[in-house]
């Protein structure tokens, strides 16, 4: 019987043996016999693709990227015995439910890969193991993505995800049908095929392993310059990783942006002219900024000295707001009260990302007491439009706004 791997039902990922997984496999079809004979035209020679160790160093992830990826919460069936213990319906031949609730299906967390996960063994830290496998019983999904679901679509309870993927078919590998997981969804594979992520459709490719070896051979490019693209670029790597490692340090490190005094409006006045964009007083454009992007503010201080000098000393309280409002996913979730129906979830509340925000800012000076105020917000969304971690984070973000939209579209929410 082959493997089958299991994939996270809101992110879309599979868990990282090690930092040098992906490198790992994509190297292996480089070498190939079947990636010698992808070329990239009739002229091409056939020549294994082999990469230097300063290349092969750029590709691998982080140790916390795999950290985050092997942590997960579980969803199954399970009934309360007579004598008040509960029972998880978690193997191949146990019963499926047929009535989807919360009575029927619970959450078990801190479940890991276990000793064999590509045949589905996954375990609970210090407790039993699970069988998560296509037409089995059982959902995974990371924990850094369980809490993005939480605080982006809470209406998504652990019965409705259930449902989600196996309502009209007991086959799936974690994803739930009719959601797009972008690059992800490509890999979905017995065995996660992790080059897949690669948009070689759209650069004109017939198959990922031609993308890759086109990108990490083109001659006249440094290789800075070829990770930029891998990581950032048309090869998407940064889907996996870590989505909740907001860019704290960076902001901290960043230059501030140069202030003026305030600038009286100087422009002539001419009879019968109209008002111009710079003669807006100072109140009109503060207000203006109540309602623009964050990115449009950034915009709006680069025309002239005046704007600047009338935005920025109220620009970080407006950030902050527009933060809020707008672009939620690059705050931390968090806390939650979660449901207290496994072992596991004893002393747990949801609140990491809260603490590893709040601990990060006060290695930078900055109390929890002070942070709504001393945070530098109008710099800190600067910093997330880099993160490779917050570009991730708001992918999963919008997936559980669709899962939201499917819930709500079959009816049960």
């Amino acid at each position: 019987m082959g493997g089958s791997d299991s994939y996270c039902s809101v992110s879309g990922a599979r868990y990282f043996y090690r930092t040098g997984e992906f490198i790992d496999r994509l190297d292996y079809e480089l070498k190939s016999d079947g990636g010698k004979r992808l070329m990239m035209s009739a002229s091409e020679p056939m020549v294994v693709t082999s990469l230097s160790d300063e290349l092969r160093k750029g590709l691998h992830y982080s140790d916390e990227d795999v950290e985050s990826s092997s942590r997960f919460v579980l969803f199954c069936p399970y009934e309360i015995l007579e004598n008040g213990t509960m029972r998880r319906f978690t193997e191949f031949d146990d019963p499926h439910p047929t009535v989807y609730a919360e009575s029927t299906i619970t959450e078990v967390f801190n479940v890991y890969p276990g000793d064999n996960p590509e045949y589905g063994d996954y375990s609970e830290e210090g407790g039993e193991s699970f069988l998560v496998l296509p037409y089995g019983n059982s959902l995974i999904v990371t924990y850094a993505s369980y809490l993005i679901l939480k605080q982006a679509a809470p209406e998504v309870k652990p019965h409705i995800l259930y449902a989600l993927a196996y309502r009209g078919s007991h086959y799936t590998m974690g994803d739930v049908a009719g959601i797009d997981y972008g690059p992800v969804g490509r890999v979905f594979d017995q065995y996660a095929h992790w080059p897949a992520i690669c948009d070689y459709n759209e650069r004109g490719f017939e198959n990922p392993i031609q993308f890759w070896r086109w990108l990490l051979t083109q001659e006249g490019r440094t290789n800075e310059e070829i990770l930029h693209d891998a990581w950032k670029g048309p090869g998407n790597m940064w889907v996996f990783v870590r989505p909740d490692r907001f860019p704290i340090t960076e902001t901290l490190a960043a230059k501030l942006i140069p202030s003026f005094p305030y600038v009286v409006n100087t422009e002539p006045t001419i009879q019968n002219a109209g008002p111009t964009l710079g003669s807006l007083p100072p109140d009109i454009v503060l207000a203006t900024c109540e309602f623009l992007p964050i990115r449009s503010i950034y915009a709006l201080i680069t025309t002239c000295k005046r704007f600047r000098s009338i935005i920025l000393p109220h620009v970080n309280p407006i950030s902050r707001r527009r933060l809020v409002e707008e672009e939620p996913w690059y705050l931390p979730a968090g806390p939650f009260k979660l449901n207290p129906t496994t072992t596991s979830c004893k002393g747990m509340h949801g609140r990491e990302e809260v603490e590893w925000w709040a601990a990060q800012w006060t290695v930078g000076g900055i109390s929890p007491e002070d942070m709504d105020d001393r945070i530098p917000w109008f710099v800190y969304r600067k910093e997330c439009s880099k993160s490779m971690s917050m570009w991730n984070r708001k992918r999963i973000w919008e997936i559980s706004k669709q899962l939201g939209a499917l819930a709500r579209a079959k009816g049960l929410v």
